[in-house]
């Protein structure tokens, strides 16, 4: 069953054990970068399946600051407590090269297209399969 909440700066949905977070761009700062924080971490405790894998939407963001890094590493570091795994789905050239340099990509995983996506969201030994 999929759940959707929204809040000015994201738009959380859960489905199949998959918490997806479209970040409703253009910033990320401190402000946007806490109420991310929040909702995302309200809708993984609500969550009534299991929940394997938060895939946070960069598609409409063009900018992130510090405060909007830093939320991001937290609400990281909080869930993958929790065995839950970080996708990063759609950033810019600008933002990939900014987590990068960061070495975020250790913390994070970046995927730019939905069959990466996919791929990397399928189950452990389906991946490559022509099913």
């Amino acid at each position: 069953m999929a759940h959707s909440r929204h809040l000015h700066a994201v738009d959380a949905t859960t489905a199949n054990g998959v918490v997806t977070a479209r970040i409703i761009g253009p910033a990320v700062e401190e402000h946007r970068g806490e109420a991310i924080v929040e909702t995302v971490g309200r809708v993984i405790d609500e969550a009534t399946d299991s929940v394997r894998a938060l895939v946070l939407d960069f598609g409409n963001v063009t900018f992130i600051n510090s405060s909007g890094i830093a939320c991001c590493i937290r609400l990281c570091k909080g869930i993958k407590e929790k065995g839950i795994r970080t996708i990063i789905y759609r950033p810019s050239g600008k933002l990939r090269d900014i987590f990068r340099a960061m070495k975020l990509q250790e913390m994070f995983e970046l995927v730019d297209t939905p069959d990466d996506l996919t791929a990397v969201l399928a189950p452990k030994g389906t991946q490559g399969r022509g099913d």
